[in-house]
């Protein structure tokens, strides 16, 4: 009788100087109770003693393999991770975050005719897991419920998720490595627009996602519209595709919220106030801004995103409360 192998899961590790941190990961990979899986480890050019420790204790693995890279950003490490992989599937794991041993199990289980899985996740704030509430749910998805996987906080990140290599080879989906910020969301959005089977989320945590301390919603990003725009017309495509009035109207808020963005992030420069509230102003009066505005609020609303670069406190505020009706 000839037994059937399970399918390949290739497990893509991103890092960078993670000498405290990468025993734990790679421990919780290897792990796996789930065996046919292969990790590739991109060493994106790393100066602290990261090299040592893989070197001393996973070198002869044979499920490991290391690439040593000058430093490129994690964009370019994860693109070569899928360049280097052989699996059947590809999943993303953080060097500083962890899985429980059954995640590769469960993810591959219930992916059944799907194209994408996506599970549930525990966060860890210094070295404590921050308690959230988990119900086995399994819920069916599609492209068309975008907005709620945006205002779930799911829609993101690439780790708690399983995907197939091949709509990755076939599409060429990649990371943009052009971009500072939502580059994540970018290649998320790519793959599901050239899916066409169904996404399933189980809210299950198999994933420790440590959040990081360093104040990066604080941090002050240069050109942040262009960005912001590459993402909004990532959602555009989508948005094309689907006919749904609520599901349009979510897509829409969400790139009205990333408009908002655009302008609060003008006042997280080192300028004095004045002259934080004389960019956010310029920027929301230039062609390119009211042009995206214009698409998401109209002539007469338009306003309203113009004066958020005075109220954007209360815009963000509202926002964030807005989302909370998303959340399951």
């Amino acid at each position: 009788m000839v037994i059937k192998m399970k399918n390949k899961v290739s497990i893509v590790v991103p890092c960078y100087n993670s000498s405290k941190t990468i025993i734990r990961c790679l421990d919780s990979i290897l792990n796996q109770t789930y065996e046919n899986i292969e990790i590739l480890l991109i060493d994106d050019g790393s100066t602290d003693d990261t090299y040592k420790l893989v070197e001393k204790k996973y070198l002869n693995n044979a499920k490991l393999k290391y690439f040593k890279n000058s430093n490129h950003g994690v964009s370019y490490s994860r693109n070569y991770g899928i360049e280097k992989s052989t699996g059947d599937y590809v999943v993303f794991v953080d060097s500083d975050d962890y899985a429980e041993r059954d995640m590769i199990d469960v993810l591959v289980n219930n992916i059944g005719s799907g194209d994408l899985v996506i599970s549930n996740k525990y966060c860890v704030k210094n070295n404590t897991v921050v308690s959230s509430y988990f119900d086995n749910q399994k819920i069916v998805l599609t492209s068309g419920d975008i907005g709620k996987m945006y205002y779930m906080s799911i829609l993101n990140p690439p780790y708690c998720k399983l995907y197939k290599r091949k709509i990755l080879e076939k599409n060429k989906i990649r990371f943009p490595e052009n971009l500072s910020l939502g580059e994540d969301l970018c290649f998320n959005l790519d793959y599901i627009n050239s899916s066409s089977n169904q996404i399933i989320y189980i809210n299950i945590p198999l994933y420790y996602y440590y959040i990081s301390t360093t104040g990066l919603g604080k941090k002050y990003y240069k050109n942040m519209f262009e960005q912001k725009k590459f993402i909004i017309d990532k959602f555009d495509i989508i948005l094309n595709k689907i006919d749904n009035y609520n599901d349009r109207k979510n897509i829409i808020k969400i790139k009205k919220d990333l408009l908002i963005s655009s302008l609060s992030n003008e006042f997280k420069s080192n300028n004095s106030l004045l002259k934080k509230y004389v960019s956010a102003l310029k920027l929301a009066k230039s062609v390119n801004f009211r042009n995206e505005a214009f698409k998401v609020n109209g002539q007469k609303n338009l306003s309203y995103l113009i004066s958020t670069s005075v109220l954007f406190p209360f815009a963000i505020l509202l926002n964030k409360i807005k989302r909370r009706k998303f959340k399951i």
